[in-house]
């Protein structure tokens, strides 16, 4: 099993490293997976840094934030299953679907499929707004009672749709803000997820607490003592009256061609981020927190392959501790490189 962290220095530096990489004893249940977590998250000291979990599509990695967050996830599998189930079969007889046109004559559910990543996504919302409709056609057919969602599988289900990491990540963006939002939802719908946007922006991230000119302020990073002096002295010490998240989300976005950095350059973002920092500090932290999650954790599997060069023909005999070892100090040392702090 490997693990690889994510996070992003406050000089804005984006680092990956390989945390454990480790042989699972026994079965891959998701007691077996969270006990190699929850000992390297003790060991490391980072567990109160844990924000979120990307893994790849193993049928255990669902059980294994289960047993992480002690949520039994059946619960949701069974919710959710409940509106496929009903989704498909409404959809697969000609008298049911006419029957639901009956209740619902110009909405249906989507059916999730396989070659459509968001689809599930989508379903819970359709099942989300056609909650009354879905009920009443249910009691309609007795057949399909046991389908029928308690009211704690919808909140289950509610809960997974108010999910907001994709709109945050989404708006740090200054280029993008919530435009993209805005372009590719309703008026009703993206307004009502910009508003949720913000209040969770507000709260994650409060305003400090009035400070008078009399305390010592931390010096930004990066910033010259002199500068940081100057400034003090120039710029009268008052209590911020407007959060810096309602600055950010109410101006329009940056113009993404002012030639102050590369127009293709990958860390584009990041470098926006440092620039500007000490104009938002709260956004700051949200965009040090969020931009790090990966949508897909493909890097692991370079581990993987990588443990080839390692496992070579004169060294197949090596033990699995001496393995894992071997790999931690290789990404240690590739962590070394990378952000120059060995040279």
């Amino acid at each position: 099993m490997g693990i690889i962290g994510h996070w992003i220095t406050p000089e804005f530096e984006k680092r990956d490293e390989l945390l454990e990489f480790t042989e699972i004893n026994g079965p891959h249940s998701r007691e077996n997976l969270a006990e190699v977590v929850l000992k390297m998250l003790a060991e490391l000291d980072i567990a109160l840094k844990l924000l979120t979990i990307t893994g790849d599509n193993a049928g255990n990695n669902g059980t294994l934030c289960d047993s992480l967050y002690d949520q039994p996830l059946k619960n949701t599998k069974g919710a959710i299953i409940k509106v496929r189930l009903l989704t498909l079969w409404i959809a697969r007889s000609p008298q049911r679907r006419k029957d639901w046109k009956e209740v619902s004559p110009k909405k249906q559910v989507s059916y999730d499929v396989d070659t459509r990543w968001n689809s599930t996504y989508i379903m819970i919302q359709d099942a989300l707004r056609l909650q009354t409709e879905l009920g009443q056609f249910v009691r309609i057919h007795l057949e399909v009672q046991a389908l029928q969602l308690t009211d704690d599988e919808w909140s289950i289900l509610q809960k997974i749709d108010d999910n907001l990491l994709y709109y945050v990540a989404s708006v740090l963006d200054p280029r993008i803000k919530s435009s993209l939002i805005v372009s590719q939802m309703s008026e009703q719908d993206s307004g009502l997820i910009v508003s949720q946007v913000r209040e969770f922006l507000k709260k994650e991230y409060p305003l400090e607490p009035f400070m008078s000119c009399e305390v010592d302020h931390p010096r930004p990073a990066g910033m010259s003592e002199t500068m940081w002096r100057t400034l003090r002295k120039v710029q009268p010490c008052k209590e911020a009256s407007l959060s810096d998240i309602d600055k950010y989300l109410d101006s329009p976005p940056v113009n993404w061609s002012h030639h102050m950095i590369g127009d293709a350059d990958a860390e584009w973002v990041l470098k926006w981020w440092k620039a500007n920092a000490f104009n938002f500090p709260l956004m700051a932290k949200a965009a040090r927190d969020y931009l790090p999650i990966p949508s897909a954790e493909v890097g692991i599997e370079r581990e993987f392959s990588n443990a080839r060069d390692v496992l070579g023909l004169r060294r197949h005999r090596l033990n699995a501790e001496t393995m894992r070892w071997l790999m931690l100090l290789r990404g240690k040392s590739q962590t070394c490189i990378s952000s120059g702090a060995c040279m």
